[in-house]
């Protein structure tokens, strides 16, 4: 795929809209265009961006304001059938003003996010080490090949749901009774070796339940976490196993954030002896400490 064609499938593959082989093949061409990878970002951090703007609550408009649009809209020297006329039309006027107030900000939102993202060079990783959410022990990068939005937005509503409700969740072949168990039965599941210890408890989380997943490459396995002292809102930790088939262009060990700390579900992955780990929560501190938790297993005794 050359850069013409490229560009014409961007937006298409920021919004999900492309089918496997023109995912792949838009993947390669991302790969040695980092140019490429910053407008998908962009498109999709402005997706997000409206979509709450949509989705928030919209405070009524200012009795000052309503009435300075409708002085606005009147004429000074008008007969009663023109007046009857204007009353019917004002609230259709009123609202198509505020529509294109609206698209403006959107649009001025757009070029500001164009005009500001960063300068890439040629690699794995652009955007270097992230912001001073960080807590000690965690570095990480923005992924080079992006998932579409719709298999970012199935991560969080499939955490979102399951973790609410856990009858939710499949069950495996073999159920296990605890933390303890679930390397052995992911094993069996998958074919591959996890990590050998998928306790989060120095994290501050319980093992909640898990099962088997159809996302995102349609065989994966699903833990989910409950925190231990629960405060009511971000108590919950999705963990997502399941065996490299080359989608993710990650180097081996290092984190990578799908979706970053301004979202309500941030996302980081990453590659680990041909599996790939997904860790989605309710904010980017939680998700920094499973991840430092589960590595610190790792490196103690894997």
């Amino acid at each position: 795929m050359n850069s013409n064609e490229c560009k014409k499938y961007l937006a298409a593959f920021a919004d999900g809209e492309l089918d496997v082989d023109q995912n792949l093949r838009l993947l390669e061409h991302m790969k040695m265009d980092p140019n490429a990878t910053a407008r998908v970002a962009h498109q999709q951090q402005l997706r997000d961006s409206v979509c709450r703007c949509m989705t928030s609550d919209c405070p009524p408009m200012p009795d000052m304001l309503k009435q300075s649009v409708i002085q606005m809209l009147e004429e000074p020297s008008i007969d009663e059938q023109q007046d009857a006329v204007i009353a019917r039309i004002r609230p259709y006027q009123v609202t198509a003003m505020l529509s294109g107030l609206a698209a403006a900000v959107a649009i001025c939102l757009s070029l500001f996010m164009y005009f500001n993202q960063p300068v890439v060079s040629p690699g794995f990783e652009y955007s270097a080490k992230a912001d001073s959410e960080h807590i000690p022990g965690f570095n990480d990068y923005t992924a080079a090949s992006i998932l579409p939005t719709s298999q970012v937005d199935r991560f969080a509503n499939r955490h979102t749901t399951c973790s609410k409700e856990l009858t939710r969740l499949h069950n495996f072949a073999t159920n296990p009774h605890g933390i303890e168990e679930m390397p052995k039965v992911i094993s069996e599941h998958l074919g591959g070796k996890a990590y050998p210890c998928l306790d989060l408890s120095n994290a501050g989380y319980k093992f909640a339940g898990a099962g088997p997943c159809a996302i995102p490459n349609g065989k994966a396995a699903h833990l989910i976490y409950k925190s231990i002292n629960p405060t009511g809102k971000n108590d919950t930790i999705s963990l997502w196993i399941t065996p490299d088939d080359g989608t993710l262009d990650l180097v081996p060990d290092k984190v990578f954030r799908i979706r970053g700390p301004e979202s309500n579900h941030p996302i980081i992955a990453w590659r680990h002896d041909n599996m790939v780990y997904y860790i989605v929560g309710d904010t980017y501190t939680n998700i920094q400490k499973a991840y430092v938790a589960l590595n610190g297993t790792v490196s103690s005794g894997a």
